[in-house]
């Protein structure tokens, strides 16, 4: 149904194609400062709130990324280390792996390499803007 600006409510332009239906995507990048913040954010977001959520943190290249398993004490929602090809799924927080460059292509995490300058944040705001641009 069409609202008085002619366009579809039920159609929100934050969701990406390949993810599931009407599955809204918030992007968080931080700082290993900002574990804080994550943690009060988490802790107060409703588990149904139908949310994909991808959490990129700066993280030493080297060694087993916890911050997955630091996330599950906040929140009740499903907490992932990424992974490729991996889809986005409402409800879920979905974390970088340390290491990677992760990006979102049709709905889907897609991992590199870095080339170069390791600047993961970046990385993942610029794939979601062209992602969303080529399907709306």
């Amino acid at each position: 149904m069409a609202d008085d600006n002619g366009s579809d409510p039920s159609e929100d332009s934050a969701t990406v194609p390949g993810s599931e239906p009407s599955c809204g995507i918030v992007a968080i990048g931080a700082s290993t400062g900002a574990q804080q913040a994550l943690e009060q954010l988490f802790a107060t977001m409703p588990h149904d709130c139908g949310i994909s959520f991808v959490v990129i943190m700066h993280l030493p290249a080297e060694g087993p990324s916890l911050l997955a398993d630091h996330l599950r004490r906040y929140t009740s929602m499903k907490v992932v280390t990424a992974e490729e090809g991996m889809p986005l799924r409402r409800d879920t927080v979905h974390v970088i792996p340390a290491g990677k460059d992760l990006t979102v292509s049709g709905g889907m995490i897609r991992l590199e390499e870095p080339d170069g300058a390791h600047h993961p944040i970046d990385h993942l705001f610029r794939s979601l803007a062209a992602d969303t641009e080529e399907h709306t």
